[in-house]
């Protein structure tokens, strides 16, 4: 599906922007991007000069196809306070009902072109001015998925979910008629593809509880408040996929649980350095990153690390045993994860 030398593309990229990538490179869109030219090339004669290929590069965040010269165009789209996160922030914030401060007007007036300390090539960057909003936007993401993006009752549905498309693979079920197996399905369903009435009886067990909020409780907390050790915190860095497999089933077996009654969820550290190298102009010629002017990046380091929290879930009403049962599981891993009583405290198992 890719050509030999797309792979080098995707290194550091999210999976929404590798499916974006081949969406807008693939015939299908290309084709309809054509009709589009000829419907508008004589209102906007430019349109026929649009590179599909080096537009989607651009999402990616790279710059191969539109040249390091011109790299500060490719971070108006993905960079260090690119367009996405201007409006994600504080949309997010405003529909979450969570207070978000980013002076975006301010930011604006402050854009600039400068060029980068360490290379040859010019980057986008702020005036001195701008840099406390370049601030806000690292301190306005670490609160949205603290309160928001990690907050339990989100990952709890997330991983019911996330079983929902399991037992749909598992029984090689089509929700209206696309196939699981293949990316592309992804982005043609909806809502009510997936949640409307009519599946197998299986599903509609996991639909209803999704629909009707019967989430999953939390039954362990893995947090830096509940691990004993700086060993055990860089081991749950470590876990695979497999080691949480095996401690569900293993706590599910031990306890007489049905599969699926325990769920293990460890999610990625939300990526807040790259604002930190953002360049910031202090002075005509004189270019610092962020970083050296305040210690976002290792700030920001250090507050995820502290933050990170992972769960485990169950819909058992006994949660407590659940919990000691899996605190017992990750003390004997082979690289151990070892668990203080925070850890059930936290998960509120007496409540």
């Amino acid at each position: 599906m890719l050509a030999n030398e797309e792979p080098e593309l995707f290194p550091e990229s999210s999976a929404s922007e590798i499916l974006t990538y081949l969406t807008i490179t693939g015939e299908s869109f290309r084709e309809l991007w054509k009709k589009i030219v000829d419907i508008y090339s004589r209102r906007e004669p430019l349109l026929h000069a649009v590179d599909l290929t080096r537009m989607a590069s651009m999402i990616l965040g790279v710059d191969k196809f539109i040249g390091k010269e011109r790299r500060y165009y490719r971070q108006i789209v993905n960079g260090p306070f690119d367009a996405d996160k201007l409006d994600y922030l504080p949309r997010d914030g405003y529909f979450t009902g969570l207070a978000i401060l980013v002076d975006i007007e301010r930011l604006l007036h402050t854009v600039t072109v400068v060029q980068d300390p360490d290379h040859d090539y010019k980057d986008l960057g702020v005036l001195v001015s701008g840099s406390s909003v370049l601030e806000q936007i690292i301190f306005a993401r670490t609160q949205l998925y603290t309160s928001i993006y990690h907050h339990h009752k989100v990952r709890a549905a997330h991983k019911l979910l996330e079983a929902l498309f399991q037992k749909m693979f598992e029984l090689k079920y089509r929700p209206a008629g696309y196939d699981l197996s293949d990316p592309v399905s992804y982005m043609m369903l909806d809502d009510y593809d997936l949640l409307h009435g009519g599946h197998p009886a299986e599903i509609d067990t996991l639909v209803r509880r999704i629909k009707n909020r019967q989430l999953p409780k939390r039954a362990l907390v893995i947090s830096y408040a509940s691990l004993t050790s700086r060993q055990s915190r860089e081991n749950v860095d470590e876990l695979s996929a497999e080691e949480l497999l095996d401690i569900e089933r293993q706590v599910e077996s031990e306890l007489h649980l049905s599969r699926g009654d325990v769920m293990i969820d460890v999610p990625d550290l939300p990526r807040l350095y790259g604002t930190s190298q953002a360049l910031v102009s202090i002075a005509p010629k004189k270019t610092l990153h962020l970083q050296d002017i305040y210690p976002a990046g290792a700030w920001a380091k250090a507050h995820a690390g502290y933050r990170k929290v992972a769960y485990v879930f169950t819909t058992s009403k006994d949660r407590r045993e659940v919990g000691r049962a899996a605190k017992a599981a990750f003390a004997k891993l082979a690289y151990p994860i070892k668990l203080n009583e925070n850890s059930l405290v936290l998960a509120k198992v007496d409540s």
